[in-house]
């Protein structure tokens, strides 16, 4: 955040932050890592495709066998959601 916003570390401007906008910020520069390692993980897999296709289809998830569900077992999860949100939730008891 400091680049981002052009800051020193001990800048008061970070202080006087809320708490959840600090999060987001948080969230967001979590994601755009995820994102870049994601694009580095293909590019790499794209260039070492050149020199061992084998290798890189292995790497990329190529021709593994994906988990199917019937139309039946989807219903049984969605059923066992559905009690779940309809159960009494407990009331927490807190000490003032």
């Amino acid at each position: 955040m400091c680049k981002l916003y052009n800051r020193t570390p001990d800048d008061p401007w970070f202080e006087k932050m809320s708490p959840m906008m600090r999060l987001w910020l948080y969230e967001s520069w979590c994601e755009d890592l995820a994102e870049k390692n994601e694009f580095a993980k293909s590019y790499g897999t794209f260039i070492g495709a050149f020199s061992n296709l084998e290798m890189a289809r292995a790497i990329s998830g190529e021709g593994v066998t994906k988990i199917e569900s019937t139309e039946e077992d989807m219903q049984g999860s969605m059923d066992m959601v559905l009690a779940d949100i309809k159960k009494p939730k407990r009331k927490v008891i807190t000490q003032e």
